[in-house]
């Protein structure tokens, strides 16, 4: 199966909504309609309604990058909805022992993907301390 099988394979099995949401929440720089739609294997309308639709629900940025709207993932969002995943798949012993375990790590600590997903559990703890 070659590369192009897959991608067939995503635009049978997802919605439109679902594919230009997963290209807008991924993109690791803000990018255009125009990208976005073709990434997404959409119609720049299409894409531009959905884009639209996912910066009123707070879930990408819209800015302007030379007179062009250019969308990125809401860094509030992503943090929000990675704080979720761990409070739904652990419970409060499990992210002191994942905190445990992260903190032990040394070789890791210098890694701003680490230091970030420490700083979740951090949040994800407090937040079961509160409850």
């Amino acid at each position: 199966m070659g590369p192009t099988d897959g991608v067939s394979k995503w635009v049978d099995q997802t919605t439109a909504y679902d594919r230009v949401r997963s290209i807008g929440s991924t993109v690791s720089q803000p990018r255009s309609v125009q990208y976005i739609a073709s990434e997404a294997r959409v119609s720049e309308v299409t894409a531009r309604e959905y884009l639209d639709r996912l910066t009123d629900l707070g879930v990408l940025l819209k800015s302007e990058k030379e007179e062009t709207p250019v969308y990125s993932p809401d860094p509030l969002h992503t943090r929000l909805m990675g704080i979720r995943e761990l409070l739904e798949q652990n419970d409060q012993e499990d992210l002191i022992e994942m905190r445990s375990e992260i903190k032990a790590d040394s070789e890791t600590r210098d890694s701003g993907l680490v230091a970030y997903r420490l700083s979740l559990i951090e949040d994800a703890i407090e937040w079961t301390r509160s409850q």
